[in-house]
């Protein structure tokens, strides 16, 4: 996020406007962790404790399960294609619309459609691999 407000205060990119402002900058920020991506080669090792961290008046055994399925469901997206993966995190997680997405991603509203049922069907083949079954895909 630095970086991103960094890059607009030194190095001043143009906004041409044809897209809203939060999409420009999330453009910016997408292109600036993809070049940190390309420096690094190795992830940084987390903490179990930091990864892990339960409120105590919570059913320990519920939050495992839902961490359990979370670290599968993160593990079986690294498996998919950049492009599935990237999809799948724009629309789902970030909460752009199709139309922001396809400007992140520099395609049309089509592509973006296909896309992300393409990276929907692999997501779900590869749970199935792993013998879940999710009826929200």
């Amino acid at each position: 996020m630095e970086e991103t407000f960094l890059r607009l205060a030194y190095k001043k990119p143009k906004y041409s406007g044809k897209s809203s402002f939060r999409t420009w900058l999330y453009a910016i920020a997408r292109n600036l962790a993809i070049d940190y991506l390309r420096k690094r080669k190795r992830a940084a090792a987390v903490s179990s404790e930091e990864m892990y961290d339960v409120p105590s008046e919570q059913n320990i055994e519920e939050d495992y399960l839902l961490e359990e399925r979370k670290a599968i469901i993160h593990k079986l997206m690294r498996k998919l294609k950049d492009e599935y993966r990237q999809v799948i995190c724009l629309i789902y997680i970030e909460g752009f619309s199709n139309s922001e997405t396809a400007q992140i991603m520099h395609k049309n509203n089509r592509q973006i459609t296909n896309l992300l049922y393409q990276a929907k069907k692999a997501l779900r083949s590869e749970l199935e691999k792993e013998g879940i079954t999710y009826a929200g895909l």
